[in-house]
Parts: structure tokens; C-alpha cells; sequence
């Protein structure tokens, strides 16, 4: 589960709250609301634990189960997070009724209940993920083929840049020799990056150039 995916579920709904011209707009809100609190509790389960994303079991939109299955893993979450576990039931019935239902399912005050447990699951999420992306970016600067560990989807432009530093750091290590480990979306980076390292100097030793 990318990380992004959470922050722009709850930008979209604390963007709809505030411009809200009726009601059917603020239930908009709760269903974004109930995504980024159920992309919070797949990431857990993905890129903490390794469930793997086409587990029947993980597609599921049931948060107390989704919960449970954390627990597994890690028990104290459930003693860390009464309040989620009692909106649990509430939360999945948003996932599809706030966008089918003939009425009006929730309203502002719960939503921003309900945000404020968003706002902790993404906060405790981007802690872990900041510490995730320091340490990959110091693997990949003192070698950048360590980029071939990282799935396409955990990829970003500062692991990239790191991989390129690693380039220039690990001596006979060109940017197009990692080209093929880089997702697709970051290959223009390697593509237009003109330095490397070639048999240039006297003695014939290789020598980086930019």
C-alpha cells in the first residue's frame, strides 16, 4: 500500500468538508474517511507483515477483520487503538453506503471523529515509512544495485537520486547498469542523468564524469 494513497484520501475528505454545499458532498467525506483508515490498516498488513495484496482476506473492506489480522501480528495493537475497534462496524458500513445509499448516512461531527483516528494511523504510518526510506537510501548510496530489493511500488525520486549517488560512489557502476530494477516511472531520471564512469584517465583507471 503506498503511503500516498492515505494522504489523498484524507486531503479529499477534509477538503469536502470544508466546502460542503449539502449534505450527499459531506458523505463523500466519510467514505474517503473510511478508505484512508482501511488503506492504513492494509498497509500494515502488506508492508509490515508481507500479507500478500491479492490475499482474499486482504482485499476485504471489513475493518474489525482487518483489524483482527493485524493483531495477529502484533496484539498491542488492539490495546493502542480502543476507538477504531469501536467504530469498527460503523467504518465498513461507510465504505458502501455513503456513496449508494438513497439518505443521508453520516454527518460533520463523526466524520471528524473518525478523522482524528485517520489522522493517527497515517502519522504512525509516515514515522515508519520516513525511517523505511532513510535506511533504503543509505543501502542504495553505498550500493545501487540494492535497488533490485525494493518493489517498484516503494520506489520514489529520493531513492533514485540516492541509487545515482551510489553510482557515483561504487566505482564501474554506471546509471544504465540499474536501469532495469527502476520502475517505470523513475527510468527517465536514469535515462537523462549524463554522468558515469569511463577508462579516461592516463593509466587507463576509470574516472566519473558528469
Amino acid at each position: 500500500m503506498n503511503i500516498n494513497r492515505i494522504y489523498a484520501d484524507l486531503f479529499t475528505a477534509y477538503n469536502n468538508l470544508e466546502i460542503a454545499s449539502d449534505e450527499y458532498i459531506i458523505d463523500i467525506a466519510a467514505y474517503h474517511t473510511q478508505q484512508a483508515i482501511e488503506k492504513s490498516l492494509k498497509y500494515y498488513l502488506h508492508n509490515l507483515y508481507g500479507v500478500n495484496e491479492e490475499d482474499a482476506n486482504y482485499k476485504i473492506h471489513n475493518i474489525a477483520n482487518l483489524i483482527k489480522q493485524i493483531c495477529r501480528f502484533d496484539p498491542k495493537f488492539a490495546e493502542n487503538n480502543h476507538d477504531l475497534i469501536a467504530c469498527a462496524n460503523k467504518l465498513t458500513i461507510w465504505e458502501a453506503s455513503t456513496r449508494y445509499s438513497h439518505g443521508i448516512i453520516s454527518n460533520v461531527k463523526g466524520i471528524k471523529k473518525y478523522l482524528k483516528i485517520a489522522d493517527r494511523l497515517y502519522n504512525n504510518i509516515k514515522k515508519i515509512e520516513e525511517e523505511r526510506i532513510k535506511n533504503i537510501i543509505e543501502q542504495c548510496k553505498k550500493d545501487p544495485f540494492y535497488i533490485k530489493n525494493i518493489k517498484h511500488e516503494f520506489q520514489n525520486k529520493e531513492i533514485i537520486n540516492a541509487c545515482l549517488d551510489g553510482c557515483r560512489n561504487c566505482k564501474g557502476v554506471n546509471p544504465s547498469d540499474i536501469i532495469e530494477n527502476v520502475s517505470d516511472q523513475y527510468k527517465e531520471i536514469i535515462l537523462n542523468f549524463k554522468g558515469q564512469w569511463t577508462p579516461s584517465a592516463p593509466n587507463g583507471d576509470l574516472v566519473w564524469s558528469d
